[in-house]
C-alpha cells in the first residue's frame, strides 16, 4: 500500500473516532459547545505545562506551513534605511510625520485535515525546543499574526486543535528564524516609536541582550492636567503581559510628564522620574540625571526597563547612545538606532546634524582609545562607580 493511502487511512479512523466522540458528548451545532466563541477563553502568555508532550505526541492532521527562509520583520522602508550607508537620506524614506515605526507581524498558517473542525486552535511559540517558556494565543482561523518576536532568534512552534470535547489534536513541531538586522522595533499599540536596545552587535561579536531594555516615546500625554493615558489596553496587554515591564524610566519634567506619580502600565510598575534637559549640551546639562539612570539600571531588580522623554528621540536617543556605546556598539549602528526615530510619528524629521554638537562631539574629549572607553570615563567622572558600570555591562551583554 502507498504511503499516501496509509494516511488517508489513518486521517479517516482518526476522523471517524472524534465524530464519535462528538456525537457521545451530546453537542450539536445548535448548542454552545464548552470553550466556544460564545464562551470567554482566557488566554495565558505562558504555555501550560502539557505543552511539551502534546508537541512529543503529534498528530498528522494538523499540517504548519513553511516558512521560506528567514522571517522579515521590518517594513521595505525599514530594510532599505538599515542598509544605506549615508544615512542623511533616511529622510526620504521617512519624515518623522507619521506613524511608520511598527514592524511586520510574523504570519502563521496551517491546514487541518481533519473533517471534524475543531472549536478554536491554541498557537504556542517558543525559543525553547522542549517548547516551554513561552507565548501561546487562542485562534479561530487557521492563520494568526504575531508581533513583536525577537530578530536573529531560532523559534519553535506548535498548533493545537480542541474540540468540544475537550480532546487535543497537536501538531509537530515548527521552527524557524528571524532576520538578523537591527533594531528590533517593537509593537505597542498607543505608543510611537518603541524598540528595543537588544539585538545590536558590539565589537566583540556578542549581541545586547533582547527584552531587557526598550526605549519609547511617551505612554501619557504630556503637559495636561491629569493623567491621559495614550497607550491602549492592547498596549497595556503587550507592556504587561508580553514584555513584562518592571520599571518605566521617564525623563520629562514634573509638568511636562501632566505631574504623574504612577506608571501609565500601573501601580506594580517601578516609575522613575529623571527630568532631563534636551537643549544645548546635554552632557554637561544632565550629569546627575545620566548618574541616576545608570544607578537605576544597576539593579537587575528593575529589568525588563523602558525609558522615554517626550517623543522617544532626543533625550532617550542620548540615554540610549551611552548605553549601548558602553556595551561597544559601533557609531554606525548607534546612528542609524538615533535615525531610525524617523519612522515614528515624533513631529518632525531628525538628523545627525542634531546630536552632534549635544554628545557625540563632547564624549570624543575624553579619554579613551574607543568610544566604549569614553563613555566609561565620562560616567566615571560624573560619580558612577565601576561597580555599577560593571553591572550594567554583565546585565546586557
Amino acid at each position: 500500500m502507498s504511503l499516501f493511502n496509509k494516511n488517508v487511512l489513518k486521517i479517516l479512523a482518526l476522523t471517524l473516532a472524534v465524530t464519535t466522540a462528538f456525537f457521545a458528548c451530546g453537542c450539536n451545532s445548535g448548542e454552545d459547545a464548552p470553550g466556544s466563541k460564545s464562551e470567554k477563553i482566557s488566554v495565558s502568555s505562558k504555555w501550560e505545562d502539557s505543552s511539551s508532550s502534546e508537541a512529543e505526541a503529534h498528530d498528522e492532521t494538523i499540517v504548519l506551513s513553511d516558512f521560506d527562509g528567514d522571517v522579515v520583520v521590518h517594513t521595505e522602508a525599514q530594510s532599505e534605511f538599515l542598509a544605506m550607508e549615508n544615512l542623511y537620506n533616511v529622510k526620504q524614506l521617512a519624515n518623522g510625520d507619521k506613524e511608520l515605526s511598527r514592524p511586520l507581524p510574523t504570519v502563521f498558517g496551517w491546514e487541518d485535515l481533519s473533517l471534524i473542525a475543531p472549536v478554536y486552535y491554541i498557537l504556542r511559540i517558543s525559543e525553547n525546543a522542549d517548547l516551554t517558556g513561552g507565548i501561546s494565543e487562542i485562534v479561530f482561523d487557521k492563520t494568526a499574526e504575531i508581533y513583536n518576536l525577537k530578530i536573529a532568534s531560532k523559534y519553535y512552534w506548535t498548533v493545537t486543535a480542541v474540540s468540544s470535547d475537550g480532546s487535543k489534536r497537536p501538531s509537530a513541531r515548527g521552527e524557524f528564524t528571524t532576520e538578523d538586522a537591527a533594531p528590533r522595533n517593537v509593537y505597542v499599540s498607543g505608543v510611537t516609536n518603541w524598540r528595543d536596545l537588544g539585538g545590536w552587535k558590539t565589537d566583540d561579536g556578542k549581541r545586547v541582550k533582547q527584552g531587557l531594555i526598550y526605549r519609547t516615546g511617551r505612554l501619557n500625554r504630556s503637559n495636561k492636567d491629569s493623567l491621559e493615558p495614550e497607550i491602549t489596553q492592547k498596549g497595556l496587554t503587550e507592556a504587561n503581559a508580553r514584555l513584562k515591564i518592571k520599571s518605566e524610566i521617564d525623563l520629562r519634567g514634573y509638568d511636562e510628564s501632566s505631574k504623574i506619580s504612577v506608571s501609565a502600565l500601573g501601580e506594580d510598575v517601578n516609575y522613575y522620574r529623571v527630568s532631563m534637559r534636551y537643549e544645548g549640551d546635554v552632557i554637561s546639562y544632565n550629569s546627575p540625571q545620566v548618574k541616576e539612570v545608570f544607578d537605576i539600571l544597576g539593579d537587575q531588580t528593575n529589568y525588563p526597563v523602558i525609558f522615554h522623554c517626550h517623543i522617544g528621540t532626543d533625550r532617550t536617543g542620548f540615554v540610549a547612545y551611552l548605553i549601548n556605546g558602553l556595551l561597544g556598539v559601533g557609531k554606525q549602528a548607534l546612528y542609524k538606532d538615533y535615525l531610525f526615530s524617523n519612522f515614528g510619528n515624533i513631529d518632525g524629521p531628525r538628523s545627525l546634524d542634531d546630536i552632534a554638537s549635544r554628545y557625540v562631539a563632547t564624549l570624543n574629549n575624553y579619554e579613551g582609545a574607543t568610544l566604549k572607553d569614553k563613555i566609561r570615563n565620562y560616567l566615571l567622572s560624573i560619580g558612577v562607580t565601576e561597580t555599577t558600570i560593571n553591572n550594567v555591562i554583565k546585565i546586557l551583554k
